[in-house]
């Protein structure tokens, strides 16, 4: 042990001087719990300064807490350009899978802002193929300004080198023990870039609070290549030209053991082809079982066991990998039987293109095992291309798959790789390649001790549709040109009603009918979007039309098809899903909500008014033709007036321009079938919108937006935007449409009432001026105003309206004046630790306030609201109602949480994820300590608490601590330790002993209070300091046995 202490203090001396002559101008990220974790890159690869103090800031498997996440952003632009005074930058911290973040984004507070539109503030899974870490969580902050000066966080501008800060809240860690690390990456101006693998922080998740941990190398197993055995698996070149473990490629190690109690443990660590070492931390003592796994090698299971004490290093433990089977082959591609060239696809575009082409390799029962992969081919864009395509001269393809099993963002470096082999057995082989199709899946098999087997099978080429659309203004009618552009969709459907085949092309202005192909599905030529390729090409597969007989149908729509497309490949059946809104998984997880309102296929410009079918023969390459007519659909032109509350009502200038106007259209069967997006004009007291995609101000100013089209039938249009009313004693706005013609109708849009909030600061009861420089308010020190959020509900308790701002610093007061929701995103507010507000992210419908009596909240960060205040609008006509309150500075309380761990260090550990709470009456303020601190603000009374880990039991503490209004108070927290120390260790107290079991059998708890006002600089020291302890301690002899 006191080697490993000696070498690792040389180490971080070395570490440290490095450190100062290399000053690091980038963007860097720490984690609490995670302090003694380090960096990932820290001491790599032997890790010895990570192994010495890591138990510093684990945390238990499968316990619940906090992760608290430092951000110092700067205006480096990770290019070649010199820095400017300001940069504008979004950061994306990528969180493992076995990480849950219950409650979603709500569990997410930041310095940065508290609006939590999803341009602001999202949380969402990355898609299963996402380049950096599929799988992971997605936690952004977006739209940052960092400068040199003149910060202001209300306009999301920030100095550069001063921390902020994520505190996500309701984190349960892992089930499996390891050392865990957090991607993060910037974006700027749409490139996107890593802060370095080396510097993305790290947290041990352990399963005993006396880790211990097993490390090693990987190396090469097989006995067939001497010279190549025992080498570790890394990207080195050998003579032969052989690497072990290409660059980028990496693998895993799984423990899975039982403790001497029964208790199931599992532990797992990844490692890239730097050198192939690992080390699997947190391991609770006990028989460990073990199996790894490595890109291009097959999983091996060993037979030996691995036996872990208490806060033990076992060193030096290697395995040694076999190669894995490399399925290989060659696809021929046939037109009735005769080899024929692959030949051209065709893009959006019209140009030529290589087809693609993607093996599959399925087991017995056809689950994808590996597949063709997808290399990154630009990494600050993150755009994916197929590694194999087709020369369009050839007519034969050979291919490899040996590595590409396991794509995983765990390998210790900033982008996603391979991480397995595939073992000897049975598996089919399958091609796809649109206008193609393979009869019958290749089997191949390989025994124990084959490696290479090249199978050989064809594709066949497929017949095709030529159809012919024609473009109709009313049913019956010759064809006419059309006067909006947009894209023409046509899908073919099997019996089932699953998509096989589709076509996208951008239809002119002016055209009277246009002709498309389809041969079946070409999934990378006919989508437009990087993500809508990605996300398409793990649930479909190109393909060409076997014989049979199909539905045709055909869409225009005035916008990009992607989604539309997306959505009838993944629900499988476009004519039994739900259109509006999607609630396809893989699209909601990828896609934001608005963007997804982009699925709606019932408002195309132009609808199909038959049924279509059509037969494929089996002949080769041949077309069927056919054409058919789409009928132009109808439409409204309305005209929306900002009116008052008089009888007759007199049209007034629009109040909030460049607010958002939404007009929902409902159908006869009162479902929303789309919606259309314009803004209350700066000039004017009206706005006309036609569905054809034209928008005029009174002033005679047009603009174009997206055009739809609407079958016969009635309709209904609800309208929102900040600060106006529909009349609900007035009927719905309904409005008739026919194909092919426009109607029009008057909208009018009452102005809503506002209320003026005015809120006054007080400390210790007086008034006083709010200055977030304080202790008081330690997590946002570092911006210049104190962030607002005023809530607003009705007498029946529902949200109607709300607003955000900030309090600059030294403010005697804060008004805010709220005129209903303005693109407001979030439930009514969750509060954690009396300190950070949050909301679930959701839209509101934008609206203004109506007649009736409110209860309005205010959540100010170190501020507590007594109640609600109450406003009451008894008139329409009454345009503003003022309301005075007060907030008082709550009590500030932190402190340490540290243990007696007597196997490691016989001194005081820092101790991560103990709860501690505080309890007053019926009410009670919990929170979680990160690397031994914790802090929480609390309302004035007096307090006992609760004191609790899930490694230690729980402390009941009836302490009596009293709490004034705006007071600063600490308590250190020192746990008792109930383990048993390792029989081999000595304790100096009693080395004469033959064995002492000591044991804490009630607690040990030290309790350090100080307290004082908080209107000192966070630097000043205490006024008043009492210091308390018990300890009751009982030592047992037991005899060896």
């Amino acid at each position: 042990m006191w080697v490993l202490k000696k070498r690792s203090l040389i180490l971080l001396l070395l570490l440290a001087l490095l450190q100062i002559s290399l000053v690091n101008a980038s963007d860097t990220v720490d984690v609490s719990p995670g302090k003694y974790d380090y960096k990932l890159g820290e001491g790599f690869p032997n890790e010895d300064i990570v192994k010495l103090n890591y138990p510093n800031s684990t945390i238990l498997t499968n316990s619940t807490g906090e992760l608290l996440f430092n951000l110092t952003l700067t205006t480096y632009n990770y290019t070649s350009e010199e820095d400017t005074d300001s940069i504008r930058k979004s950061i994306s911290v990528y969180i493992p899978p076995e990480f849950t973040i219950n409650n979603g984004v709500e569990s997410v507070w930041t310095s940065y802002t508290n609006d939590y539109r999803p341009s602001s503030i999202s949380l969402f899974n990355a898609f299963s193929n996402d380049p950096i870490a599929p799988n992971w969580s997605i936690l952004s902050i977006s739209n940052l300004n960092i400068t040199k000066s003149n910060q202001d966080v209300k306009n999301r501008v920030f100095i550069e080198n001063k921390t902020q800060y994520i505190r996500i809240f309701n984190v349960t860690s892992p089930e499996v023990a390891g050392r865990y690390f957090f991607k993060v990456f910037i974006n700027i101006r749409g490139r996107t870039y890593s802060i370095g693998s080396n510097n993305f922080p790290t947290i041990v998740v352990s399963a005993a609070l006396n880790p211990s941990y097993v490390s090693g190398t990987i190396r090469y197993g097989d006995l067939g290549k001497p010279d190549l055995y025992g080498k570790p698996l890394d990207s080195s070149v050998y003579p032969d030209g052989t690497v072990l473990l290409p660059e980028g490629y990496g693998g895993k190690i799984y423990a899975e053991g039982t403790t001497a109690e029964g208790k199931k443990v599992q532990a797992q660590a990844y490692f890239n082809s730097t050198a192939g070492r690992y080390t699997l931390y947190g391991l609770a003592a006990a028989t460990y079982n073990i199996t790894v796994h490595a890109a291009g090698y097959y999983p091996k299971n060993f037979w030996y066991a691995v036996n872990v004490a208490p806060d033990q290093g076992v060193e030096h433990i290697d395995f040694y990998m076999n190669e894995g089977v490399n399925v290989s082959g060659t696809v021929f591609s046939k037109c009735q039987f005769e080899k024929t060239p692959w030949g051209y696809a065709y893009n959006l575009t019209g140009f030529q293109v290589r087809r693609v082409i993607k093996i599959d390799v399925t087991d017995i029962n056809e689950n994808i095992v590996a597949s063709s992969p997808l290399k990154l081919f630009d990494k600050t864009l993150l755009i994916f291309r197929p590694r194999d395509t087709l020369d369009p001269t050839s007519d034969n393809y050979d291919f490899s798959i040996k590595r590409e099993v396991l794509f995983d963002g765990h390998i210790p470096q900033d982008y996603a790789n391979y991480t397995s082999g595939l073992p000897p057995g049975d598996y089919y082989v399958k091609a796809h390649v649109t206008k193609y199709v393979q009869f019958d899946p290749t089997i191949v098999h390989f025994g124990n001790n084959t490696k290479d087997n090249h199978v050989i099978f064809d594709l066949h080429r497929t017949s095709h549709f030529k159809i012919t659309v024609h473009f109709q203004n009313e049913p019956g009618e010759n064809a006419a040109p059309t006067t909006i552009g947009g894209y023409l969709y046509l899908e073919v459907l099997d019996a089932t009603g699953a998509v096989v085949g589709f076509n996208v092309s951008k239809v002119p202005i002016g055209s009277s009918s246009f002709t498309m192909q389809v041969e079946g599905i070409d999934i990378w030529n006919r989508l437009m979007s990087d993500q809508g390729k990605r996300t398409a090409w793990v649930y479909s597969f190109d393909r060409g039309l076997l014989t049979g007989t199909y539905k045709i149908n055909a869409l225009f729509m005035n916008r990009t098809m992607d989604f539309i497309v997306l959505n009838s490949l993944i629900i499988g059946s476009p004519e039994l899903r739900t259109v509006y809104p999607t609630t396809a998984e893989p699209l909601t997880s990828a896609f934001s909500a608005r963007t997804l309102e982009l699925t709606n296929r019932e408002t195309p410009l132009y609808f199909q008014l038959m049924i279509i079918e059509a037969t494929i023969g089996e002949s080769c390459d041949s077309a069927v033709e056919l054409s058919f007519a789409i009928v132009l659909g109808g439409g409204f032109d309305i005209t929306i007036y900002s009116v008052d509350w008089q009888t007759p009502s007199i049209p007034k200038e629009w109040e909030h321009a460049d607010s958002e106007i939404r007009i929902d259209i409902l159908n006869s069967k009162n479902d929303l079938i789309d919606t259309i997006y314009v803004t209350q004009p700066s000039i004017g007291k009206s706005i006309s919108i036609s569905t054809f995609g034209e928008i005029q101000r009174e002033d005679g100013t047009k603009f174009f937006g997206r055009a739809l089209g609407l079958k016969s039938d009635s309709y209904i249009l609800r309208l929102y935007t900040l600060g106006y009313l529909q009349d609900q004693n007035d009927p719905p706005t309904m409005i008739h449409v026919t194909f092919g013609a426009l109607s029009d109708t008057p909208i009018y849009l009452h102005r809503g009432s506002k209320i003026d909030l005015i809120l006054k600061f007080k400390t210790e009861q007086n008034f006083a001026t709010i200055d977030n420089k304080l202790l008081y308010a330690r997590p946002i020190n570092n911006i210049d105003a104190t962030p607002v959020r005023i809530e607003v509900f009705d007498d029946f308790g529902e949200f109607v309206a709300a607003n955000i701002t900030y309090v600059p610093r030294n403010s005697a007061y804060v008004q805010v004046t709220i005129y209903g929701f303005n693109n407001y995103y979030g439930n009514p507010r969750l509060l954690w630790t009396n300190f950070y507000d949050t909301t679930d992210g959701g839209r509101r419908l934008n609206s203004g306030l109506d007649v009736g009596k409110y209860q309005i909240r205010a959540s100010i960060p170190g501020y507590y609201h007594h109640g609600f205040l109450t406003a009451e609008i008894n008139s329409p006509n009454l345009r503003v109602v003022q309301v005075i309150g007060s907030l008082e500075r709550l009590g500030y309380l932190s402190g340490n949480v540290t243990w007696a761990n007597w196997l490691r260090t016989r001194q005081r550990q820092p101790l991560s994820w103990t709860s501690i709470t505080a309890y007053q009456g019926n009410s009670e303020v919990f929170t979680y300590s990160l690397d031994g601190f914790y802090e929480a603000w609390l309302t004035a009374g007096t307090y006992d608490f609760g004191v609790y880990h899930p490694g230690l039991r729980t402390q009941h503490l009836p302490y009596g601590l009293h709490v004034s209004w705006g007071s600063c108070s600490s308590i250190n927290f020192y746990m008792p330790s109930e383990t048993i120390p390792y029989e081999e260790e000595s304790i100096p107290e009693y080395e004469n002993a033959s064995l002492i079991l000591i044991m804490v059998i009630v607690f040990f708890l030290v309790l350090i209070l100080s307290t004082r006002t908080c209107s000192h600089k966070t630097s000043e020291t205490n006024s008043v300091s009492k210091r308390f302890s018990l300890i009751l301690v009982e030592i047992t002899s037991k005899t060896r046995i």
